[in-house]
Protein backbone atom coordinates (compact mmCIF):
# COMPACT_ATOMS: atom_id res chain seq x y z
CA UNK A 1 0.00 0.00 0.00
CA UNK A 2 2.60 2.56 1.20
CA UNK A 3 4.77 1.96 -2.48
CA UNK A 4 1.57 2.40 -4.11
CA UNK A 5 0.60 5.75 -2.83
CA UNK A 6 4.33 7.11 -3.31
CA UNK A 7 3.93 5.90 -6.90
CA UNK A 8 1.03 8.54 -6.94
CA UNK A 9 1.98 11.05 -5.59
CA UNK A 10 5.25 10.60 -8.06
CA UNK A 11 3.17 10.46 -11.11
CA UNK A 12 -0.06 12.25 -9.74
CA UNK A 13 -1.93 9.42 -11.43
CA UNK A 14 -5.13 11.23 -12.47
CA UNK A 15 -6.51 7.80 -11.82
CA UNK A 16 -5.20 7.76 -8.60
CA UNK A 17 -6.89 11.05 -7.81
CA UNK A 18 -10.00 10.87 -8.41
CA UNK A 19 -9.94 7.62 -6.32
CA UNK A 20 -8.49 8.95 -3.16
CA UNK A 21 -10.09 12.62 -3.49
CA UNK A 22 -13.78 11.05 -2.58
CA UNK A 23 -12.11 8.92 -0.44
CA UNK A 24 -10.58 12.08 1.20
CA UNK A 25 -13.83 13.41 1.29
CA UNK A 26 -15.98 10.97 3.46
CA UNK A 27 -13.00 10.90 6.09
CA UNK A 28 -13.60 14.45 6.22
CA UNK A 29 -17.57 13.87 6.97
CA UNK A 30 -16.71 11.32 9.68
CA UNK A 31 -14.16 13.35 11.35
CA UNK A 32 -16.76 15.75 11.35
CA UNK A 33 -19.23 13.89 13.11
CA UNK A 34 -16.91 12.50 15.43
CA UNK A 35 -15.87 16.54 16.35
CA UNK A 36 -20.23 17.22 16.75
CA UNK A 37 -20.19 13.76 18.81
CA UNK A 38 -17.63 15.22 21.45
CA UNK A 39 -19.45 18.72 21.25
CA UNK A 40 -23.01 17.68 21.68
CA UNK A 41 -22.09 14.82 24.61
CA UNK A 42 -22.99 11.92 22.49
CA UNK A 43 -19.74 10.60 23.21
CA UNK A 44 -17.68 10.91 26.56
CA UNK A 45 -14.75 12.44 27.34
CA UNK A 46 -12.74 12.44 30.11
CA UNK A 47 -10.49 15.49 32.03
CA UNK A 48 -7.43 13.81 33.26
CA UNK A 49 -6.04 14.40 37.26
CA UNK A 50 -2.69 15.17 35.58
CA UNK A 51 -1.02 16.83 32.49
CA UNK A 52 -0.30 14.28 29.87
CA UNK A 53 1.84 15.37 27.25
CA UNK A 54 1.98 13.37 23.63
CA UNK A 55 5.38 13.13 21.87
CA UNK A 56 5.48 12.23 18.03
CA UNK A 57 2.43 12.62 15.26
CA UNK A 58 0.12 9.92 14.69
CA UNK A 59 1.50 7.08 12.49
CA UNK A 60 0.36 4.11 10.95
CA UNK A 61 1.20 1.24 13.09
CA UNK A 62 2.35 2.86 15.73
CA UNK A 63 6.06 4.23 16.06
CA UNK A 64 6.93 2.97 19.52
CA UNK A 65 7.21 5.94 21.44
CA UNK A 66 4.80 4.89 24.64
Amino acid sequence: MHELILRAWRHQSAFYYLVLIPLSWVFSVIVLLRQLSYKTGLLPSYLLPVPVIIVGNINMGGSGKT
